[in-house]
């Protein structure tokens, strides 16, 4: 991070960034088609199918010798186990909502269950306190997701899912939906939009993420068509900007800055081209699609809260600090996959674990998730 405000003003100059950050070419997957496409076929046979195959080669073998029969036995509840991850769980959803009390810096697993209607999904969606924000005297309720990937890849989500997502969030007592980038997979779609329609909220924010520019060729791009369609039905995506909004009365700011891997992202024009005005701000919230952004986050951006996605909390873990697959690798924080965290200077980040998958259709021990966040200040929690 920089070490002052000398350096404030030209931290997101092109020469720093090359300096500190990795811009790859967003369509480099396409010029290296084959082998993307053999190191996915490897990650879907050793991730998702490997116990299925493993019990199908188990079942033969039984056939030719009878000891091995054992073997096939034991690999029926994993092969069975992983049936289910590809075809129950990646598509089910919800009716009622899974409520996922966590404290302040709390990591906390407990459910509380609400109602018990479902379908074939179960559609997590956490309600999180965060109650280091002494300049709220009202809670704030916001409405988050990110990483849904749709299209029409094998691992990405359906259009019946993403009605479903929609539906859970309009249901949410909010009127501020935030979007954490990738509604895509790899290639642009025009139904995916039909997603930000679905949306009936009076603000709608978002940013775009590594997945939303996969189409581009070009190095330092912004996904303009990607904009312009999310704006034709009403989702704003911030692109190095902020928004004011009211609510109950209290000014907020909402910025989003572009995603890292453009190279484009500047947290200076997100705030700073307001801090000659008259802020009577209560809380700035910046969303970054990549957590990383807390390398150039400054005490000086006075930000309260940033929100992230991304690295679908790792997508195969199973437990802390032990991920078998980690699908969005976090270059410097391996351990920054999900949750609540603050930085030394106060701000807070939140990372969703996402409502989709990529690359591959498992996900364990990280849960598909929309999220309904509340944001308390301690004199507020205190007398309620």
């Amino acid at each position: 991070m920089a070490t002052g405000f000398l350096k404030f003003k030209d931290r997101f100059s092109i020469d720093i960034i090359l300096k500190t950050s990795k811009i790859p070419v967003h369509s480099a997957y396409l010029k290296k088609k084959f082998a993307y496409r053999l190191r996915r076929i490897v990650y879907i046979l050793i991730l998702d199918w490997s116990f299925l195959i493993f019990f199908v080669v188990g079942f033969f073998l039984s056939s030719l010798n009878p000891v091995l029969i054992i073997l096939s036995i034991f690999s029926l509840p994993f092969a069975l186990y992983f049936i289910y991850l590809q075809f129950i769980k990646i598509n089910t959803v919800k009716l009622q909502i899974f409520k996922i009390w966590l404290g302040e810096v709390s990591r906390s697993r407990k459910l509380c269950f609400e109602g018990t209607n479902f379908e074939k999904r179960k559609y997590m969606v956490y309600k999180q306190d965060y109650e280091n924000f002494e300049s709220l005297l009202e809670p704030i309720k916001i409405a988050f997701v990110s990483d849904i990937h749709f299209g029409k890849s094998y691992y990405s989500c359906s259009f019946q899912k993403l009605v479903r997502i929609a539906n859970i969030i309009n249901n949410l007592p909010t009127d501020i939906f935030i979007f954490g980038g990738d509604l895509l997979c790899e290639d642009f779609c025009e139904k995916s939009f039909e997603f930000f329609d679905l949306i009936k909220k009076r603000y709608k924010f978002g940013v775009f993420g590594n997945h939303d520019s996969n189409y581009l060729k070009e190095k330092f791009s912004i996904p303009e068509e990607f904009i312009v369609k999310a704006g034709d039905v009403g989702m704003q995506i911030l692109v190095n900007e902020s928004k004011h909004i009211e609510i109950n009365g209290k000014k907020i700011t909402i910025g989003g800055v572009a995603d890292l891997r453009s190279g484009l992202f500047d947290l200076n024009k997100v705030f700073h081209t307001h801090n000659n005005e008259s802020d009577d701000t209560l809380l700035r919230i910046l969303v970054s699609h990549n957590p990383e952004i807390i390398d150039y986050v400054e005490e000086e951006d006075k930000i309260d809260l940033i929100l992230s996605g991304h690295t679908h909390w790792g997508q195969i873990r199973l437990g802390e600090g032990l991920n078998l697959y980690r699908i969005a690798p976090i270059r410097k924080y391996a351990k920054l996959l999900g949750g609540l965290y603050q930085l030394e200077f106060g701000t807070k980040i939140h990372i969703s674990s996402g409502a989709g998958t990529s690359v591959i259709r498992t996900k364990i021990g990280a849960e598909n998730s929309v999220e309904l966040l509340e944001l308390y200040s301690k004199k507020l929690v205190k007398n309620s």
